[in-house]
C-alpha cells in the first residue's frame, strides 16, 4: 500500500489514503480527492469545487496536524457497502494516536467512493462527529 498509485480496491484505498496522512504527503491527500468534491463537517457542507479549494482545505487540516506533534492516524471498524460495480460508501473509525498511544481525535467518518476505469475516487467525505 507504500506505492504512489492508489489500489483498485475501496478498503485498501483508505489505506492508502491513512498512509498519506500519517506521512504528512499533501499531494496523496488530493489524489485521493476527485475535483469538485465535497466535505460535510459540523452542519457545513463544503464544496471543493477545484484544485485550489481542495489544497486549501486539506492544507489547512495537515497544518494542523502538524501541529499536533508526532502521531499516527489508523482505520478501525470499516463498513464497506458497494453500490454497484463502481460506487462504494465506506464508513470508517478513525483514531489518532501520539507515539505514547494516547488519543489525539478518533471519530467515525463516511467517504463516498466512485470508480473510473478501476480507480477509486472521494466524491464526497461525511464526518460524523
Amino acid at each position: 500500500m507504500g506505492g504512489r498509485q492508489p489500489p483498485d480496491d475501496p478498503v485498501d484505498f483508505l489505506g492508502w489514503y491513512r498512509d498519506g496522512w500519517n506521512a504528512l504527503d499533501l499531494d496523496r491527500i488530493l489524489d485521493a480527492y476527485a475535483t469538485p468534491c465535497f466535505v460535510a463537517k459540523g452542519g457545513r457542507v463544503l464544496h471543493l469545487r477545484d484544485h485550489a479549494a481542495k489544497a486549501r482545505h486539506f492544507g489547512d487540516l495537515l497544518a494542523g496536524n502538524r501541529g499536533q506533534g508526532p502521531h499516527r492516524w489508523d482505520l478501525g471498524d470499516v463498513d464497506l457497502r458497494r453500490l454497484g460495480r463502481d460506487g462504494a460508501l465506506v464508513t470508517v473509525g478513525w483514531t489518532c494516536r501520539r507515539p505514547d498511544g494516547s488519543t489525539i481525535w478518533e471519530f467515525p467518518d463516511s467517504h463516498l467512493l466512485a470508480a473510473e476505469r478501476g480507480r477509486w475516487w472521494v466524491v464526497g467525505d461525511v464526518v460524523h462527529g
